[in-house]
């Protein structure tokens, strides 16, 4: 409830600066400094989170508070109940204290980009010593691998969504040769481009193929009183060729890890290539998915997809016809479609189930602070079932296709860590920076700010 769509921002807030705040969701997230602020929630001393912006505006206008007081973030970054435990356990983050002086003092005032940012995480992994001081030279001296992030700036202006997948395939096989002749962390983009265009080639050639074919099963269907096929028929026509003539499906599961209570399906990482797939006919979710948007966009049909992370596979696609009907579509079960009602009412089935094991584990004021209910003050402290959805009602811009390219990054270095191949996982997760890094150009060049 404290979500603030970008476009309703208060005039108060005109000349705000606004912060990457994480990979999920498009709307304003807002820390403050102000307790006053009608509904906030408090989550460490002198530091707020969210409520009423309107009446945060009117004590800016009043003088009660000042814009440095706020800092409004872009997006956000979530876990799973238990999850950001776990992973400071095994070591992927360290925990130092905070203040109020770091966040709103610290953080410049003027417009940030991914070009002009402070190194806050630097300095704070300096000041804890040791190990966590040496690891942050390292990061920060390879920090942005610019052709690469060139290359994702390319690929996601391609209105083909398969250019951004292609641009995995090219790093893999580059990264295949340079791990024969060098150490796999001194890979950059510049030594994907050598392959990209032959990648590029054999992709297109392959997906133009699957596509006549069902152009030619489109025409066989017709349509009643001879009318164009629509949506809905062309749907048809992509799974009867895609899942029954070419036997496109998930891969057998290579091995399956355990955390946190849960299964994790662990694939091979051919099966993240999409120049691989298309040889096997076997895909990971996420590469399956870009493989069923790429195909539609050949026969006429707009999808986008829909990151869900209560999911298993964690992705659906969406469609809308031309009466304005909604199409969800799960490529993970041979293009089952569902209404929006369904979709809805399982997805809020499943956040309300974790958001009543969450506030059965915290207070309520902490639960609120992690995201997963509201504060005690709105709706009387009852679960609202999935406060965020993106998608689910439709998204423009890059962030949907690169919420998707990035999971599958994740997950492929995942893959290779588990594989007991480290260095493979460490380049990947670069790989998948530097995809973070060109959406945020994207998007705060979109957004004008």
């Amino acid at each position: 409830e404290e979500a603030v769509a970008i476009n309703t921002l208060p005039a108060a807030f005109t000349n705000a600066p606004v912060f990457i705040g994480g990979p999920i969701g498009s709307s304003l997230e807002m820390l403050h400094r102000v307790p006053r602020v009608r509904n906030c929630t408090k989550i460490a001393a002198g530091i707020y989170y969210g409520g009423d912006i309107n009446h945060a505006a009117s004590l800016i206008e009043s003088g009660e508070a000042k814009i440095d007081d706020f800092r409004l973030m872009y997006r956000f970054a979530g876990w799973y109940p238990g999850q950001l435990d776990e992973e400071i356990a095994q070591g992927y983050w360290k925990v130092s204290r905070t203040s109020p002086g770091l966040i709103f003092d610290k953080l410049p005032s003027h417009l940030v980009t991914p070009l002009v940012r402070p190194d806050i995480w630097g300095s704070l992994m300096s000041l804890l010593g040791g190990e966590a001081s040496r690891i942050a030279q390292k990061e920060i001296a390879g920090l942005t691998d610019r052709p690469m992030v060139n290359l994702w700036l390319s690929a996601l202006s391609n209105p083909n969504p398969e250019a951004a997948a292609c641009v995995i395939a090219a790093a893999a096989r580059e990264g295949e040769v340079e791990d024969e002749v060098d150490d796999v962390e001194d890979f950059e983009g510049r030594d994907a481009c050598r392959g990209l265009d032959e990648v590029a080639r054999d992709v297109e050639r392959k997906l133009e193929d699957m596509a006549r074919e069902i152009m030619f099963a489109i025409a066989s269907m017709g349509s009643p009183g001879g009318s164009r096929p629509g949506v809905e028929e062309r749907l048809a026509a992509i799974n009867a060729i895609l899942f029954n003539r070419f036997q496109m499906g998930l891969p057998n599961v290579e091995r399956t890890a355990e955390a946190m209570g849960a299964s994790y399906t662990i694939y091979r990482p051919d099966h993240y290539r999409i120049d691989k797939a298309l040889d096997s006919m076997q895909a990971d979710p996420f590469l399956l998915s870009i493989l069923y948007m790429a195909l539609a966009r050949r026969v006429g049909v707009d999808v986008t997809p829909v990151y869900i992370t209560q999911l298993p596979t964690k992705i659906l696609l969406r469609a809308e016809s031309e009466n304005g009907a909604i199409y969800y579509i799960d490529t993970a079960r041979n293009g089952t479609t569902f209404e929006r009602e369904t979709v809805l009412r399982d997805l809020e089935a499943g956040v309300r189930s974790v958001a009543e094991r969450e506030q059965a584990a915290r207070t309520p004021t902490s639960a609120a602070a992690a995201g997963w209910l509201p504060s005690p003050a709105a709706n009387g402290g009852r679960p609202t079932g999935p406060l965020r959805l993106p998608g689910v009602d439709g998204e423009g811009g890059v962030a949907p296709l690169g919420r998707v390219l990035g999971q599958m990054l994740m997950a492929l270095a995942n893959a290779c860590v588990i594989r007991g191949e480290p260095r493979e996982g460490v380049r990947w997760k670069r790989v998948a920076r530097a995809l973070q890094e060109a959406v945020d150009i994207i998007e705060v060049k979109d957004l004008g700010l």
